[in-house]
């Protein structure tokens, strides 16, 4: 963890470790600061700090600080500007004031500063950010959705499942922990090779913790918000704002765990860092298996981990979701699959396959975690971003994406009907993302295409290299 031995000046988002008790901008509350923990979040105009002085009964501070961003003029600064030498923001600091209790953390009543967002408002901030990205609701017009995430295995992910993924062309949840990545990791991938291919192949990450483990009440904050600012970090071209936690007897995130009701969410030390810092979270509340499809953003939601399914089994579930109308999770670890008293690689593609049929058939939708939270059964409406809806061939562009945001980060699915030579290959394009069609004998076909639109795109290229008609770039 990085040490920081100046907190006036300190707007880089993360978490840090004070280095001295001679630090700048510490609170004058006479306490011992050295090593303590300094979360440093930016909002744009507005930056949060809240330190956290680590002890036997832990204190916590906080302030908001307004940044003013310099301009710059005249050639001089111009220049300097052009050599990457930044002038820095001025920043005006409100006082330090005491975040909680001493007696929050034995689960007494949490004080927060009148001036600090409340833990609903913080939340409510994050969550209107992913219902933006989307679009705003996304209508089934009736029919039911599907879900399908993966949880770490991230090597096997690739090797098995990223290639039927894109012939059917499915949007997908990856979740993701932190430490469990990289050349060195358990898992034998990159953060590089993860955040590549969600771009390219239409995924979502979302924050699965540091290690996986257990933590003690002074680790939570680590291990909650450190994966999510370490993913951010290794992965920044992609948005990385929900959660989901570690499952397994052994962890408890000091009663937490298993999040199966209210109370251990909204009266736990850890269910409050879960929603105050994420904008959607999943969890294993109760009776939430089969989910409404009403619009609404609901936290705590579980799913069905089909690990030790069979074809018929899943098959039952999915038909279950069709006849019900409603929204449902599947997830898989892919390390899993394929083991003794597991599902089989075999029944894991028929599984894929007949959601394909399925949502070919008009039966149901297949959304990204996220986009099934959203999800409306009882309007059409999905988010399209194509100022056009034909053209032969098909070309546009989508520009200023980083004023809309609707584009920045959004996953989306292209989708046309086509017309070309039978046997010939047809290219799609979504920005980065390129996919190659086979035409059938008729010449005919229906194309699909899902990808992430990069954060730091600016303008993106959508093409199909052929007749096109009926073109559109939906939310999912």
């Amino acid at each position: 963890m990085e040490y920081v031995d100046d907190l006036d000046a300190m707007n880089r988002e993360g978490i840090y470790l004070v280095q001295q008790q001679s630090c700048k901008g510490l609170p004058n509350f006479q306490e011992a600061y050295k090593d303590s923990i300094v979360e440093v979040f930016d909002f744009g105009k507005v930056l949060f700090q809240r330190l956290t002085v680590v002890s036997k009964k832990n204190k916590v501070y906080a302030r908001f600080g307004e940044q003013k961003k310099p301009k710059i003029i005249g050639w001089t600064a111009l220049n300097s500007y052009k050599k990457g030498k930044l002038p820095q923001p001025k920043i005006r600091w409100n006082s330090w004031e005491k975040y909680f209790t001493e007696e929050e953390h034995t689960g007494a009543k949490t004080v927060i500063p009148k001036e600090s967002l409340s833990l609903s408002g913080k939340h409510l901030i994050l969550q209107q950010n992913i219902s933006a990205r989307k679009g705003g609701k996304i209508g089934t017009g009736g029919r039911a959705a599907i879900a399908l995430r993966f949880d770490d295995g991230a090597l096997e992910f690739k090797e098995m499942a990223l290639s039927l993924l894109e012939k059917y062309a499915f949007p997908f949840t990856r979740v993701t922990t932190s430490n469990r990545v990289g050349e060195n990791s358990k898992e034998k991938d990159t953060f590089e090779s993860i955040q590549n291919y969600v771009i390219h192949h239409g995924g979502e990450v979302w924050n699965h913790g540091v290690t996986h483990t257990d933590a003690p009440h002074e680790k939570l904050r680590y291990e909650i918000l450190g994966g999510r600012n370490k993913l951010r970090r290794q992965m920044p071209r992609i948005p990385i704002d929900c959660f989901a936690p570690p499952g397994g007897d052994s962890i408890k995130y000091e009663g937490h765990m298993p999040s199966d009701s209210p109370e251990k969410w909204g009266d736990s030390y850890a269910g409050k860092l879960i929603l105050e810092n994420h904008g959607l979270a999943s969890g294993y509340l109760r009776n939430s298996y089969f989910r409404p499809l009403d619009g609404i953003m609901r936290d705590g939601q579980t799913h069905y981990s089909l690990d030790s399914y069979n074809f018929l089994r899943a098959r039952d579930l999915i038909n279950r979701a069709v006849e019900w109308k409603m929204g449902v999770v599947l997830m898989w670890h892919m390390n899993s699959v394929g083991q003794e008293k597991k599902m089989s690689f075999t029944d894991f593609k028929k599984t894929l396959e007949y959601i394909a049929q399925l949502r070919d058939q008009g039966a149901l939708m297949v959304l990204t975690v996220s986009g099934l939270g959203v999800a409306d059964r009882s309007i059409c409406y999905r988010d399209n971003i194509l100022p056009i809806s034909s053209g032969n061939p098909f070309r546009t562009t989508i520009t200023h994406s980083k004023y809309r945001q609707n584009v920045s980060g959004s996953t989306r699915e292209l989708s046309a009907q086509v017309n070309a030579t039978p046997g010939s290959k047809v290219m799609s394009r979504i920005g980065e993302s390129r996919k190659y069609h086979e035409v059938p004998e008729s010449g005919t076909f229906y194309l699909r295409h899902v990808a992430t639109i990069p954060l730091d795109e600016q303008n993106i290229v959508v093409e199909i290299d052929a007749d096109a008609e009926d073109v559109k770039l939906l939310a999912v």
